[in-house]
């Protein structure tokens, strides 16, 4: 970790919730500006998946269901949902957790 980002992060411990709500609105802009949207995409999915289990730790499953509940109509608005494979992504979860299974 360099120096930038230590400092970073100790300026970030001192912000209140508003502010960091307001830095990482500018660090998305600033984002956006610098990366293509492959870029974009690559980043994210990778942000996400680094992230998800600590942003949703603590949660329980009427918390998480909440959370999905409300980030649903939001998917459904801005994602391409006719361009999914929604089916292929459960048919892969199932066949990954059934080779879970045989290794166990």
């Amino acid at each position: 970790m360099g120096w930038k980002t230590r400092l970073a992060g100790a300026f970030i411990r001192m912000l209140d919730m508003d502010e960091l709500w307001e830095l990482s609105g500018k660090a998305i802009q600033c984002m956006q500006t610098q990366l293509t949207p492959a870029e974009r995409v690559a980043y994210l999915q990778a942000f996400v998946e680094a992230h998800a289990e600590r942003l949703l730790s603590g949660m329980g499953r009427e918390e998480r269901a909440r959370l999905m509940n409300g980030l649903l109509p939001f998917v459904v608005r801005e994602f391409p949902l006719d361009d999914l494979d929604i089916l292929g992504v459960f048919a892969q979860m199932g066949a990954s957790s059934e080779k879970d299974e045989e290794v166990s």
